[in-house]
């Protein structure tokens, strides 16, 4: 029985691109096979439930999509209510099953004070004497007398102080350092420190995210397969293809928590969803099923001179895709992540939409892919050959080498559809930084930018911060030639970008675009 449960899966994986009448009952056989199985061993588990994530969001019809919907309902329950089964799948980031990992402090916290999330300390695996000289300021004047003639061992001092349960001993870590580090970035860098690891219960698939949120998305089926083409350019979408939906503030908790619990799964964070402006998120809808939504950061986390605007993307209500762009002007740095089990989708697509409604929402006329995306540092990119899924969208690296080398080996592979760019030539292509944009629009080398200062403190300034002074837009007219200095309604819109609310920040980063002049001059191109 457990083969031809395997071979069941194998065969649904090997039919989820097949939406034709035939192959769409096929799935449907298969499916109301494998609900009648009883599951009693982990390993069932893993290949299944990603053949049922990509179902969801590529339902061949509705008969497919609510088999496919009961089946992970049948799957919660079986795994919350059985630990022998979900015990083995710890850290899968299947419903029901525990995930141990570390995070962020805010993320931490966030979780900690979450209701109907319980979050238990693990360990702590950071120096045990200065956690405790750390946390040293957060006491009371008697206990700073108490422990200045003790000396407390790690076990003592944290159950004296902290208390007896997991639970008491997190809840008093998360408040001393609150406590001793008001400021963010240092209360975070100190938590970083700590290395402590919590445990949390993954609970019911996307419970997070409601039918409330959910209800203006009309469910797309596939009844004609998927698209594999890119559509229109991203720098002109149709007039009706988005619509930014009014919600709830209930809903943009919710989109925030479904953010964070789509990803940390992986054990990744990224700043928008960890450190989001809750109110400030922003959701729409496109076609084909697709809905997405954009994380501001709070104040204390916006950069100085980009916005950086997180997005998380859903298909028929399941998040298959997440990243953010980093907005200078009217250019956009660009992170995309499709999901595991969605890979092989509509990926092309999704991008395509993702591109459009930055360029719509935030008036972006050149976008920008980075090394790390195509496979520099990053092994998945360089062996799923990222360049080419970018290159194939109308991305060319900017460098002249790399344009003409790519250019040949783009040649090669298309007069042999079985060639395949070998390893070492796709690592020299991930040096690349890859353009897409309408003609003759500048480049901010915001690397340079940052370089340029720090050379510039160093000269004039004596390496003295304090001295240089923390006044953005006076530091950038002190590095510029009298004829380059910026107007009074430039140093204006550096202003807003760190006073407006986090939405509002790439209006005043728009308005830069009208200083081409400082920003090319700062980057190092005249």
């Amino acid at each position: 029985m457990r083969n031809d449960f395997r071979h069941m899966t194998e065969a649904l994986n090997s039919l989820k691109f097949d939406f034709s009448s035939n192959g769409r009952r096929a799935v449907l056989s298969l499916l109301e096979q494998c609900s009648r199985i009883t599951f009693n061993k982990a390993a069932d588990f893993t290949n299944y439930h990603r053949q049922l994530l990509f179902l969801l969001a590529y339902p061949g019809d509705e008969k497919i999509r609510s088999l496919a919907k009961a089946e992970m309902e049948r799957f919660n329950i079986l795994l919350n209510n059985n630990q022998q089964l979900s015990r083995p799948l710890d850290n899968s980031g299947l419903p029901g099953t525990r995930l141990y990992g570390s995070f962020s402090y805010t993320l931490t916290n966030d979780f900690f004070r979450q209701p109907g999330t319980r979050l238990t300390l693990e360990s702590v695996d950071g120096d045990k004497e200065s956690i405790m000289q750390m946390l040293y300021p957060a006491f009371s004047g008697i206990e700073k007398e108490r422990l200045s003639e003790e000396s407390l061992t790690w076990n003592k001092w944290i159950r004296s102080f902290g208390g007896r349960s997991d639970q008491e001993q997190l809840s008093f870590l998360l408040k001393q350092l609150e406590r001793a580090y008001p400021g963010m970035e240092q209360r975070e860098a100190v938590f970083s420190s700590f290395k402590l690891f919590t445990g949390m219960r993954l609970e019911n698939e996307f419970a997070a995210f409601s039918a409330d949120a959910g209800r203006h998305t009309r469910i797309f089926h596939h009844t004609h397969g998927l698209s594999r083409a890119a559509g229109v350019s991203p720098f002109s979408p149709p007039a009706n293809l988005f619509t930014k939906v009014r919600v709830t503030a209930n809903d943009k908790r919710e989109l925030v928590d479904l953010a964070r619990k789509t990803i940390c799964p992986f054990f990744k964070e990224t700043d928008p969803f960890t450190y989001a402006a809750v109110e400030e998120t922003e959701y729409f809808t496109a076609d084909r099923g697709i809905t997405i939504a954009l994380y501001y950061m709070i104040p204390e986390k916006k950069l100085e001179l980009e916005c950086y605007c997180g997005y998380l993307m859903l298909k028929n209500n399941i998040p298959v895709a997440y990243g953010g762009g980093w907005i200078l002007g009217s250019q956009c740095r660009f992170g995309l992540n499709i999901l595991p089990a969605f890979r092989g989708g509509e990926s092309t697509l999704l991008f395509n939409r993702l591109l459009q409604l930055y360029a719509r929402h935030f008036n972006i006329q050149s976008f920008l892919i980075e090394p790390f995306q195509l496979g520099k540092g990053n092994p998945e990119g360089l062996q799923s050959a990222s360049f080419w899924f970018y290159y194939k969208m109308g991305f060319r690296p900017m460098q002249a080498e790399l344009a003409e080398q790519a250019a040949t080996e783009f040649r090669k592979l298309r007069s042999d559809k079985g060639a395949r760019t070998s390893l070492p030539v796709l690592k020299k292509l991930s040096d690349s930084i890859m353009r897409y944009g309408k003609p003759d629009q500048p480049f901010y080398d915001i690397n340079a930018i940052s370089e340029n200062m720090t050379r510039h403190i160093q000269t004039h300034h004596q390496n003295d911060r304090d001295q240089a002074g923390s006044f953005l837009p006076g530091l950038l007219n002190e590095m510029l030639e009298e004829k380059n200095r910026l107007k009074e309604s430039e140093i204006a819109s550096l202003q807003k970008i760190n006073n407006l609310k986090p939405k509002r920040e790439h209006q005043a980063t728009l308005s830069l675009q009208k200083s081409k002049r400082f920003l090319l001059v700062l980057s190092g191109f005249r």
